[in-house]
């Protein structure tokens, strides 16, 4: 016997085609069953009655909810024309079925998100999953601003989506994707400041003015549009409710936990270490956060933390690579390379 190979490790086999077969298949099923065990537990939460999706479906509901029109017109267009769907009784049927697809999307579009990061790795499959962990956080857990709204978990798809275009530059995409966002939630108005904070970093100011006044413009119109064709309902274009947001922050001690226990805390150390993320795209995107939470002190209820859904792709991705940094060994001063 040889006693060279006495002391050998183990063989590293490369990945075969039956791993990767099996792999993707741990994946999809990791994933299908979150979708269906989240999206049931989510669905079942309270709506906000003046904001129901069987009133946004009729047009009733109250702006500006009713505004978030994207899937309301797709179910009010499939039960106009009379289909009917197998296991579905009513119009709340529908979001279920919303909600379970639009998590099983997420899923594999956050997974090719990691990847323009951390390449087509298992690191990159696995990691992906941990958005399933954050999601509760925002949407499950807290017990104060219980809603459930349809356009919540689609706002966080097309957002992710909308990072991967910006990333890429994949402009042919971003626009029917920014159109389609918009009607879902205004909150795609972020992504063009994404564009603003990332853009100027590879785009000469000359190529990234006319994307910036195109999306500016393309929102407005929407916004216009969809408020036009509600005018008659009650509600108003936005509420102001700062006076209430300040009282918050500055008389209800309460309400720190909850706030801090949006994205899953991830955001703590993403702001702790910022400097350090080392991609340049995913570094200069967490700056979007404080714009973010400023929009939402004039117009949201920033203790509802649902809000803050579409900051879940931005934080994440940063709050990973961070992780792997110090597994790997951080850098000593921070990077630029994308």
């Amino acid at each position: 016997m040889d006693a060279s190979n006495d002391n050998a490790g183990p063989t590293v086999l490369p990945p075969t085609g039956v791993v990767r077969v099996l792999s993707e298949c741990g994946f999809l099923i990791a994933v299908a069953c979150f979708a269906w065990h989240f999206g049931r537990l989510h669905v079942a939460r309270p709506e906000f009655w003046l904001a129901s999706f069987e009133r946004a479906v009729d047009g009733t509901a109250i702006t500006p909810y009713q505004y978030r029109t994207l899937f309301p017109w797709i179910v009010s267009w499939i039960v106009d024309l009379g289909i009917h769907l197998p296991f579905v009784e009513s119009v709340r049927g529908y979001a279920l079925i919303i909600e379970v697809v639009g998590l099983v999307l997420l899923g594999y579009t956050f997974r090719y998100y990691l990847q323009q990061f951390l390449g087509r790795t298992p690191a990159a499959t696995w990691l992906s999953l941990t958005i399933f962990w954050i999601l509760p956080f925002n949407y499950l857990l807290p017990k104060w601003g219980p809603w459930y709204y349809v356009y919540d978990i689609p706002s966080v798809l097309f957002f992710t989506l909308g990072l991967i275009f910006l990333k890429r530059g994949f402009w042919l995409g971003f626009y029917p994707l920014f159109i389609v966002a918009t009607f879902n939630r205004e909150t795609t108005c972020f992504l063009t400041v994404i564009l603003l904070l990332t853009g100027c970093c590879k785009l000469p100011w000359r190529r990234l003015l006319p994307h910036l006044v195109a999306q500016l413009v393309l929102w407005l119109a929407i916004k216009w549009m969809i408020q036009e064709a509600y005018v008659a309902n009650k509600g108003g274009t936005f509420f102001n409710v700062m006076a209430d947001n300040w009282a918050v922050l500055s008389g209800k001690p309460a309400a720190y936990p909850l706030l801090f226990s949006s994205l899953g805390f991830t955001w703590i150390p993403v702001l702790l270490a910022w400097r350090w993320i080392p991609d340049t795209f995913a570094r200069r995107a967490c700056l979007v956060a404080p714009i973010f939470f400023a929009g939402m002190m004039c117009v949201g209820v920033i203790d509802e933390i649902r809000i803050y859904g579409e900051l879940i792709p931005v934080v994440l991705p940063a709050f990973l690579l961070l992780v792997l940094g110090r597994v790997a060994g951080a850098p000593a001063a921070p990077t630029t390379a994308t």
